[in-house]
């Protein structure tokens, strides 16, 4: 109904169930979560997964549907810190390397030119 009605991609937050991307072309793409053994407090994972996701898109001039998925795939791999701890004490704690690894992780359960 969305795609329908305007955009030519909407994405779908859908908690510890990941997300996905449909677009107007019919293409759709599922990001899995990072596993975490040990969920202290999903407060705010959402608002991280945004925070990373636009945080990749910004850097993209003219972003293609591929950047999307990426994007999603850094936003899932940052939430993941913040359900770790407390607001945004694991969060703080991160690093690059870090997060790097995750990505590389929740890439490794997934098929980027996948519909």
């Amino acid at each position: 109904y969305i795609i329908e009605n305007g955009p030519k991609l909407c994405i779908i937050k859908d908690g510890k169930n990941g997300s996905y991307l449909y677009s107007i072309n019919g293409e759709e793409f599922f990001c899995p979560t990072y596993n975490i053994d040990n969920i202290v407090d999903p407060t705010g994972a959402g608002d991280t997964f945004a925070g990373g996701f636009f945080g990749f898109i910004s850097k993209i001039t003219k972003p293609e549907i591929n950047d999307f998925k990426e994007a999603m795939i850094y936003g899932s791999a940052t939430a993941s810190f913040t359900i770790e701890g407390f607001g945004t004490e694991e969060l703080l704690r991160t690093t690059k390397e870090k997060i790097n690894s995750r990505v590389k992780n929740i890439k490794s359960k997934i098929d980027l030119r996948k519909k």
